[in-house]
């Protein structure tokens, strides 16, 4: 690989934790067509790791720049230590738990041959491990189900939703539109057809009598619910799953990855305009770094790609989406879904974002909806023990977090103002765009 100073691109990885990852994600990285030609430098960030993921990166003979955090910056900051030292024209970040297929450098940057395009995002996949199990019903518009096991096994924290197919989940079910592709997880490295039949049981429920097709068996659901047990057979294909072909804004003010949870069945295959691109896999033009500035370090982790995206467009640069760059995510390897620490930031780091970016009359909107729901389920948890204390308790946090910011993020907001070029009207046109 290059030195920095001589490379065309510069490939920052974010570690954390990551020692049984980082060396198939290396590899991917040193098997591009670029960085055989010495056109690339790859640094790794390791962000204080207690696993020796810096020492994976100091064995390795190839090229790649260790360069060690004395403390855990988060993904915002552990970026950001690389991202002010880097020189070449173009940087690439990558997530430690996402592998790039052949080709994959080269087609992030062509689109930077447009002069005003600052950010580029390509198709990435989840980990081919997924089951499609296809669900039709009749009789309702909103279905509540979920896998309650596989082989034995209750797998419910490793099933991907898209967030516009899924709605709120409570302690049975989530609630979902009525005809969807059921993604039922395999462990991971298994791929291809089913060498053994699968035994799947879910929890089927309906709002009003329903009846729901699974597999080629209809059954009668209803409010109660229903346990459903499918087999499935030798010859089962997987299928690849969209973790994220781009990033849109919901009308609540919610970032989403676009096509998150659907099988990657083509619909995502058109090169286009989008509105922002996922940190796990998202080239930038340095130069659009340098007018509209890095990572806010105080997000530490989500968000900080959306912020960054939206400023980029308010500076007038554009951000393209390219297919053709595929790299394969673990998807949130190092936090865990669902976690305390993956809630805790992406509630609060929603709320900043927005401050920082969007017009008054928006943040008034979403951003003053969370005190008043924090106060109403509050109350109905003391009235009914519902929500549970831990959901409230966590709402809480992010309100006094988000307070104590609130000040400096402000003051970003007027300094960011000053060198739009682009209304901010103009960048809330995609929200609800999808």
């Amino acid at each position: 690989m290059a030195a920095g100073n001589e490379a065309l691109v510069t490939v920052v990885i974010v570690a954390y934790n990551g020692a049984s990852r980082l060396d198939r994600c290396l590899d991917a990285v040193a098997d591009q067509e670029l960085a055989q030609q010495g056109r690339v430098a790859c640094w790794v960030v390791d962000n204080a790791s207690a696993d020796g993921s810096a020492d994976v990166v100091r064995r390795r003979t190839d090229g790649a720049r260790l360069i060690a955090s004395p403390r855990n910056l988060g993904f915002a900051g552990g970026n950001n230590l690389a991202l002010r030292q880097v020189t070449s024209p173009f940087v690439v970040l990558l997530n430690d738990d996402a592998v790039p297929e052949p080709g994959w450098l080269t087609q992030l940057l062509q689109p930077f041959s447009q002069e005003r395009v600052g950010a580029v995002t390509g198709k990435l996949l989840l980990q081919p491990r997924f089951l499609a199990l296809p669900v039709q019903t009749r009789g309702t518009d909103r279905l509540g189900v979920t896998v309650v096991e596989r082989d034995g096994k209750d797998v419910t924290a490793e099933l991907v939703w898209d967030p516009v197919l899924a709605g709120p989940q409570d302690r049975r079910a989530h609630w979902c539109q009525p005809d969807l592709d059921l993604l039922v997880p395999l462990p991971l490295g298994v791929v291809g057809s089913l060498d053994r039949p699968v035994r799947v049981r879910l929890h089927v429920m309906s709002e009003q009598p329903a009846v729901v097709r699974i597999a080629g068996q209809e059954h009668a659901v209803g409010p109660a619910g229903q346990v459903v047990d499918v087999v499935l057979p030798v010859g089962t294909v997987t299928v690849d799953v969209v973790n994220s072909a781009g990033t849109v804004l919901t009308v609540d003010g919610y970032a989403a990855d676009r096509g998150f949870g659907r099988v990657d069945d083509g619909s995502y295959d058109a090169p286009e305009e989008v509105f922002g691109g996922c940190g796990a896999s998202l080239a930038l033009r340095t130069a659009a770094l340098h007018e509209v500035g890095l990572f806010d370090d105080d997000w530490f982790l989500y968000y900080e790609d959306v912020d960054l995206c939206w400023r980029l467009r308010r500076g007038g640069w554009t951000i393209r989406y390219v297919p053709a760059a595929v790299a394969r995510h673990e998807h949130s390897a190092s936090v865990g879904t669902g976690s305390d620490l993956h809630a805790f930031h992406d509630a609060r780091n929603r709320l900043l974002t927005l401050v920082k970016n969007a017009s008054l009359p928006v943040v008034v909107r979403t951003v003053g909806r969370y005190p008043l729901t924090t106060a109403a389920e509050a109350v109905r948890h003391l009235r009914t023990g519902q929500p549970e204390r831990r959901a409230v308790t966590l709402r809480l946090r992010v309100l006094a977090s988000f307070l104590r910011l609130l000040p400096r993020v402000v003051g970003r907001r007027r300094t960011s103002q000053k060198g739009a070029t682009v209304p901010r009207a103009a960048v809330e046109a995609w929200i609800g765009r999808r």
